[in-house]
């Protein structure tokens, strides 16, 4: 399988933004909605190059994980949004 460097500098660099923002969630005390909206914003931005590269490979089964799991990620991130908005206006 061929590494794109693109993607994998993209997945490199949200590795290290998830884990500076766990650190940064045990040291302070960070509103709970708010970082679970940023979390939930990483995790679709990792897994569509995923289900891009794999569906370049012809590699079905990993496609198709990975393709749900972004949609899955993506709905509850609007629901999380929705729920956000409505309970604070």
């Amino acid at each position: 399988m061929k590494i794109n460097k693109r993607f994998w500098k993209l997945r490199l660099t949200l590795i290290i933004v998830v884990l500076a923002l766990m650190i940064v969630n045990n040291t302070f005390n960070l509103n709970q909605q708010i970082v679970g909206l940023i979390q939930g914003v990483i995790l679709p931005i990792l897994l569509a190059p995923l289900a891009f590269e794999s569906y370049q490979d012809k590699k079905w089964w990993l496609f198709t994980f990975a393709s749900a799991l972004t949609m899955i990620s993506i709905l509850s991130l609007v629901q999380s949004i929705y729920h956000f908005y409505v309970l604070n206006y």
